[in-house]
Formats: C-alpha cells, sequence, structure tokens
C-alpha cells in the first residue's frame, strides 16, 4: 500500500495537470469571438442564401438595395457594409 506522502504527492500532480488543462481550456475560450445570431443556408436556384437577422442587419446599419462586402482575415469571414 502506498503512503501518505506518495499519494499526497500523486494527488498535487494530478491537480496540476487538471488546472494547466482548465487554463489552456481557457485560454482557449476568451479568442473565441461572441456569437451575435445564427441563420439558415436556404437554396434558391443554382444559389445559396443567408438571411440577415434583423439584429445584425441593424448593428451594419443596412436597408435595402445596401452593398455588402466580404473579406478574409486569417480564415475568418467578415461583413462590412460598402458606404
Amino acid at each position: 500500500m502506498p503512503s501518505e506522502r506518495a499519494l499526497t504527492i500523486v494527488t498535487f500532480y494530478e491537480r496540476l495537470q487538471f488546472n494547466a488543462v482548465t487554463f489552456n481550456l481557457s485560454f482557449l475560450y476568451q479568442k473565441m469571438p461572441q456569437l451575435l445570431d445564427v441563420s439558415h443556408v436556404s437554396k434558391r436556384g443554382s444559389s445559396l442564401r443567408i438571411t440577415l437577422p434583423k439584429g445584425i442587419r441593424e448593428k451594419l446599419g443596412l436597408k435595402e438595395e445596401d452593398i455588402v462586402g466580404f473579406y478574409e482575415d486569417n480564415g475568418n469571414i467578415i461583413i462590412k457594409k460598402i458606404e
């Protein structure tokens, strides 16, 4: 049977491993962008369409007939209103 000291060291080591995993996960979580809304992709003819939710349209200041641009930044797609 292991000694009490050996069990304490193992427990301490397990806590270190758990804290390291927790730190890594929280570090990854902090880098994730905030999810604002979701939308369904539909097909119309040969095109795929996405309806922008009202909150997103308002945030971008979009109205009918406006033009938007699609940009890429490190693998992320950014939508901006073209002025």
